[in-house]
């Protein structure tokens, strides 16, 4: 699983006295390209800096690592993790293009042979075809760009942001870099793209962010963003994108009434596993003799733990469990009840928060505020008037039961998955999440419950399916198991 190198959560930053962000949200992981464009070029800018540690950050959530940090100490984290690569040099001409590398090496005080040493294995691993020798005001401006990348690489900077002009390039000079850079990805490195609006989009990173007015419109997956639909509605801001026969609406996309499911807990015995079809508006109930399935199930699902023997399958394809942002890409969410932290952003609205998962499909969920005015319209009519522009945090718990799940009502996924859906919850919250599952069912999204506690099983409608040591098993089979063999 691919570690989180950075997450941004911006509600308010500064530079100096000028309010710069107000709802800037960004997330970039290990092995990552990511491209961010802007409506101008100073609020291009304005990011630049605060990678680059020169905002103040007033309100907001920033962490590195999945450390949470506070203004001053993410600006020192981020400066010393960040390498800026832009259209003007920032090598010392006056030094030698070794010299350049050698001093920016973060081993530098090891003996110079070593050093060197160290120098070639990089270039070689990089796969960078240049004369270490030549001098720097001799350099091409691709190839002061790959000696910036490779001194980035050397001083163990863990994320490089390139703002630089692909279209002034050559197609093999951009080719070029874009090699070195997916080689870079592969050691772990994140890339993050910087453009403007007005100039060409690359277009080789996974997600692409649209930033305008200190604000992340969308996030768009790299299959939407060369739609001629998309591009006019960024440049025009009126384009519809869901008018234009070039794009696809995920939410029209048609995957069949069943859905074929399979969980494994060691793929190499092909014949122990728990498979089963599910239909689109059917709820059924995995109920797991021993916990300790459930539970490393539903670890392996969402991330806590990595067991490479734990796999899944839907209609046949493998799911990449364990990475939460791609099972939803697939069409795939899993909630664990038993520990809902972090699944809200709680200094945020509750429309806001709505908004956010539904950019993710890619249809400019953020852009248009036709989006905003018809999930106002939903939290309406499930959490009552006055509700969506709340902050969660002064939500009951009660509500954030709710809107977690109205959440993904309104987002639709191919599959709903919810692991120990009544834990800790008292009476009224025990008819709240019954209420919900059922309105899910209703809106044709299939939802599997994995239970544990054999009173909630008639708590929900839907048929039960029993799991013991990762097969299904008969019901009396089970209840024997669960009695004891002195029964």
């Amino acid at each position: 699983m691919m570690k989180e190198i950075l997450q941004l959560q911006i509600l308010e930053a500064e530079v100096g006295k000028r309010r710069v962000f107000s709802r800037l949200f960004f997330r970039l992981c290990e092995g990552e390209i990511a491209e961010l464009v802007f409506s101008s070029n100073s609020e291009k800018n304005d990011f630049i800096n605060l990678l680059r540690g020169e905002c103040t950050i007033k309100d907001g959530i920033t962490s590195v690592f999945e450390e949470r940090l506070d203004g001053s100490n993410f600006n020192k984290r981020i400066t010393k993790l960040t390498a800026y690569i832009s259209n003007h040099s920032s090598l010392l001409s006056n030094l030698s293009i070794i010299d350049n590398l050698l001093f920016a090496n973060k081993e530098r005080f090891l003996p110079l042979k070593k050093q060197c040493r160290m120098l070639t294995e990089a270039i070689e691993k990089l796969g960078i075809e240049l004369s270490i020798n030549k001098d720097v005001m001799s350099l091409t401006t691709n190839e002061r760009i790959l000696v910036e990348i490779l001194r980035a690489y050397l001083n163990g900077n863990r994320i490089i942001l390139l703002n630089i002009s692909w279209s002034e390039m050559t197609p093999g000079d951009a080719t070029e870099i874009i090699d070195v850079l997916s080689k870079l990805t592969g050691l772990g490195v994140g890339i993050i793209l910087v453009e403007n609006i007005e100039r060409n989009l690359i277009s080789i990173g996974k997600n692409y962010y649209y930033i305008k007015s200190g604000q992340t419109i969308g996030c768009f997956p790299r299959a939407i963003i060369e739609t001629k639909s998309f591009r006019r509605a960024l440049l025009t801001e009126k384009g519809d994108l869901s008018d234009d026969e070039d794009y696809d609406d995920l939410d029209r996309l048609s995957f069949g009434k069943e859905l074929k499911v399979s969980f494994s807990f060691d793929q190499d015995r092909t014949s122990d596993h728990v498979a089963f079809s599910i239909q689109k508006d059917e709820v059924i109930k995995l109920f797991f003799v021993n916990n300790e399935e459930l539970k490393l199930l539903g670890d392996c699902l969402t991330g806590k733990k990595v067991n490479n023997q734990v796999v899944a399958y839907l209609d046949g394809a493998r799911l990449p469990i364990g990475r939460q942002d791609l099972m939803v890409s697939e069409g795939v969410v899993v909630m664990n009840e038993s520990d809902p932290s972090g699944v809200l952003l709680t200094n945020l609205s509750v429309a806001d928060n709505i908004l956010l998962i539904r950019s993710n499909k890619g249809n400019g969920s953020l852009f248009q505020r036709k989006y905003y005015a018809a999930v106002v319209r939903v939290v309406e009519e499930y959490m009552g008037p006055g509700i969506a522009d709340k902050k969660v945090a002064d939500l009951s718990e009660e509500m954030k039961i709710i809107l977690r799940y109205l959440i993904w009502l309104v987002y639709k996924p191919r599959l709903l998955i919810v692991i120990n859906p009544l834990f800790d919850k008292d009476k009224a919250e025990y008819s709240t999440v019954r209420k919900m599952i059922s309105l899910l069912k209703r809106r044709s999204i299939p939802v599997i419950l994995f239970l544990n506690n054999i009173v909630d099983i008639n708590s929900f409608e839907g048929n039960t399916l029993f799991v013991e040591n990762g097969i299904i098993v008969e019901q009396f089979d089970a209840y024997m198991k669960m009695l004891g063999e002195g029964f």
